[in-house]
């Protein structure tokens, strides 16, 4: 299910990604405006242009450059915003020029690399305006479907110009406190172009290319922009671009260095502190932090726990905040873990995650949250926390009991959660004689089980695990099972499930030694 949720995510998040691309396309914060102008002649061809392009690069007039650069990308929007029969021929030169015609794919590589200047050196702002037109180039040229255009740059080392020779020009605060704007705009351009070139290459470059883009200095500039407000599309972009880099295809958890994870996290903490009003950047920040948990659990645990208690205050998107309390609380710590005196569980708890729980089993139909709910709270159920106990028993398992009241067929995750519960509350809680009756008399336990059977709504291995739980009981618990499996025909319908081979013989033994086990201490005690 989760899986499946997942898959979902990521397509949508395509789906979003490029319809952003394409907004922003057309608009001027691409620093290119078409004015609403579609139907004017163009006077020059690409070819022309890019013969002025030379011309002005080699003498070094910038600003004539930057002029240049600008009309040959405002040119080429035209072109493909109009879609006319007229302009095939323009088209095709401008994807020749990054494709078949090695001398101006070269050109603008050149741009970028600006190889007179010094990485060490302040770098002139007009330059920085004609590299980032550039880069805005290359964002609507890698938006074209046109592999020969990825490939191509591949093969000029485009990843190498823009990980080391732009991001090298700006990667400490004295750098980027030169022209600070442009090189905000600049990051920009190179998010989006990164964005472009992932979506694109969905095969081992594409893993290559995260690897290097983590290996990058572009999420420490980023630690020094994002404290300064920049705008809100280069949050989006960035965001964005880090979400990317966590879907499939995937990269090994080796490759993620430790000090980007605590960046994007630290990154993550500021967005729900200081931006949760901003919808669509609060849910980036929660699915990263997923995605670091996955990938480091103790680093997100140790980053993240100052700002739980801020998540359940703003109590959005609860199937993201649930899908991350889970693997918060799914973690066994090494000997030598710094998170030994910790207690996530215990933590969580103090800071009002029951009441939110119950808050949204309230609220909310929704199945998928509620399986989620139950999933947080059986990781949780695993270690001894007080009022626990009281909490489970007396609304929690209710709940659960209500749901199959209500329900004409199980849901086989309603069902695993359910069993998971009440093994979890035998197993790892101290189970007061008053509890113990509540689970097995007043909430009726068996009875369930028989239903869950009758349905066969079960994975057979939960339901091993339970009956083992069942085994730690004292002796009078373990009579009151017995009477309860004779009552509602237990053995007589595994046998039937047995028959129609939904079950295995192995399995069924083991269920049916401990019965007997059970049985026989009974008997030998003379227990009744």
């Amino acid at each position: 299910m989760f899986n499946t949720q997942v898959q979902l995510k990521r397509e949508q998040f395509v789906i979003q990604i490029r319809k952003q691309a394409r907004e922003e396309i057309f608009q001027r914060k691409r620093h290119t405006a078409l004015n609403g102008d579609l139907d004017r002649v163009l006077k020059q061809t690409p070819d022309e242009i890019i013969l002025q392009i030379y011309k002005s690069f080699m003498l070094q007039d910038f600003n004539l450059l930057k002029d240049q650069l600008f009309k040959y990308n405002e040119q080429f929007l035209i072109i493909i915003q109009r879609k006319q029969q007229a302009d095939e021929v323009f088209m095709n030169q401008y994807i020749n020029h990054f494709s078949i015609n090695q001398e101006s794919t070269q050109l603008f590589m050149q741009i970028l690399r600006m190889p007179d200047v010094q990485q060490e050196n302040k770098i002139e702002e007009i330059r920085m305006l004609c590299i980032n037109q550039v880069l805005i180039i290359l964002v609507n040229m890698t938006f074209v479907n046109a592999p020969q255009i990825v490939n191509n740059l591949l093969n000029y080392n485009i990843l190498d110009i823009l990980l080391n020779d732009i991001l090298g020009r700006m990667n400490t605060k004295q750098k980027l406190a030169n022209n600070f704007d442009v090189w905000q705009s600049i990051i920009d351009s190179l998010c989006q172009l990164f964005i472009n070139l992932l979506l694109d290459l969905q095969d081992q470059r594409g893993v290559q290319m995260k690897v290097e883009i983590l290996k990058s200095p572009i999420l420490k500039i980023w630690q020094y922009i994002y404290k300064e407000f920049p705008p809100e599309h280069l949050w989006s972009q960035m965001l964005c671009l880090q979400q990317l880099l966590f879907l499939k295809p995937g990269i090994q958890s080796i490759e993620i260095i430790s000090p980007n994870i605590q960046r994007i996290l630290k990154q993550c903490g500021y967005v729900i502190t200081e931006l949760s009003e901003q919808s669509q950047f609060y849910e980036q920040a929660l699915i990263l932090i997923i995605h670091c948990s996955e990938y480091s659990l103790e680093t997100t645990i140790v980053l993240t726990k100052h700002f739980w208690v801020k998540m359940i205050l703003i109590n959005k998107l609860p199937l993201l905040m649930y899908g991350l309390f889970i693997n918060l609380t799914s973690v066994n710590y090494n000997s030598d873990s710094d998170l030994l005196d910790f207690s996530t569980e215990k933590h969580l708890i103090d800071i009002g995650l029951l009441n939110n729980m119950l808050f949204w089993l309230q609220k909310s139909p929704e199945d998928l949250l509620i399986i989620k709910i139950y999933k947080c709270l059986n990781n949780i159920l695993t270690y001894q926390l007080p009022h626990l106990v009281y909490a489970v028993i007396n609304h929690f398992l209710p709940m659960l009991d209500l749901y199959f009241e209500n329900s004409n067929t199980f849901q086989i995750e309603f069902v695993e959660e359910y069993l998971i519960l009440i093994k979890h509350l035998i197993k790892f809680q101290k189970l007061s004689k008053q509890n113990l009756t509540k689970i097995f008399e007043e909430q009726n336990v068996m009875k369930q089980i028989r239903e869950i059977l009758l349905q066969n709504s079960f994975q057979i291995n939960t339901i091993k695990s339970l009956f083992e739980s069942f085994d730690l009981l004292q002796i009078e618990y373990k009579y009151i099972i017995l009477d309860k499996i004779v009552k509602y025909q237990i053995i007589e319908i595994l046998n039937l499930l047995l028959a129609k081979d939904l079950i295995s013989e192995d399995y069924l033994d083991t269920l049916f030694e401990l019965i007997t086990k059970w049985e026989s201490e009974c008997n030998e005690l003379n227990y009744s």
